[in-house]
């Protein structure tokens, strides 16, 4: 269970390993890797005469239609090391009960705001920013360039948050044998686009801002969550054992791992520390002829 993870603007890179977070500029070249750390920020407080009290347990939070959410919880069960959005006026995270926004290149204090929740959730823009506590479906709303309120809203339950894009949330619900999937603005109060999937699917997001979607009949569908609209949607090979889906990119093609559970036990491999599978289909664009998605399957 991971719950390291990072955020990234341009070339600014953020960093958060629960009870610290590191400012990398990855496009600076000399000296060693750590060399292209900009600043760092210690987000728990030690207990004075204990020995280890940076001790960081991960905590998994259910998320209707996908993948678990994983965070970092201190000594004390309280949910430590978030991430807000990196924005045209600054980086905000969360330091105990301290919002705070600094500048991202230097990590100088730009505003903070005191008694936040902590764990609250944060997302948003360069024009609101969303503050939700943990169990919440109000946010307070932020102005980022200074942090004043400017006002509340309703948000979708935890459990239907499946992802953020923005201001935007990807709320998912999963009822009568269908995962209902809609991107909406809180703030706004509206609805970007709404699309349904069979009950039977797995789903694994991509670069932050798409998402493949397969049930065990084999449609694949690579949806772009900025509008909804299938990038791919393709009929493949059923697998009735679908267990999970993975999913890769490189410059000019898309890459679908399946696996499926074997239809008897066996000592299975580590298939991850294999650099080749076999590629069992492959999707041409129409006009060029290039290979834009492959898939490989593995059943373990």
């Amino acid at each position: 269970m991971n719950y390291r993870f990072g955020v990234a603007r341009g070339h600014l890179l953020l960093v958060s390993l629960g009870d610290r977070i590191f400012a990398f500029d990855t496009l600076r070249n000399t000296g060693t890797e750590w060399d292209k750390v900009l600043w760092n920020e210690d987000l728990i407080e030690r207990i004075p005469g204990i020995r280890g009290n940076r001790r960081i347990t991960p905590k998994k939070n259910a998320v209707a239609g996908g993948h678990p959410r994983h965070r970092a919880m201190d000594l004390k069960g309280r949910i430590v090391g978030i991430l807000g959005p990196i924005t045209k006026h600054g980086v905000t995270f969360q330091s105990q009960n301290d919002l705070e926004c600094v500048d991202p290149l230097t990590g100088a204090l730009l505003w903070v705001r005191r008694d936040i929740p902590p764990g609250s959730d944060l997302f948003g823009d360069d024009e609101v920013l969303l503050v939700v506590p943990p169990g919440a479906s109000e946010a307070q709303v932020l102005r980022p360039r200074d942090g004043s309120l400017l006002g509340k809203c309703n948000v979708p339950p935890e459990s239907e948050r499946m992802a953020t894009i923005g201001r935007r949330v990807l709320q998912a619900n999963a009822t009568r044998g269908k995962l209902k999937l809609k991107l909406v603005d809180p703030w706004e109060k509206s609805e970007i686009w709404a699309r349904s999937f069979n009950a039977s699917r797995k789903t694994r997001m991509l670069d932050g801002n798409m998402m493949g979607v397969m049930d065990t009949s084999g449609r694949f569908v690579l949806l772009s969550l900025i509008d909804g609209l299938a990038l791919i949607d393709e009929q493949l090979e059923a697998e009735p054992r679908l267990k999970d889906i993975y999913l890769m990119r490189d410059s000019d093609r898309y890459f679908l791992i399946t696996n499926s559970s074997p239809t008897r036990m066996r000592n299975a491999r580590n298939w991850q520390d294999k650099i080749e599978l076999p590629t069992d289909w492959e999707k041409q664009d129409e006009l060029s002829g290039e290979i834009i998605l492959q898939k490989y399957h593995v059943s373990c």
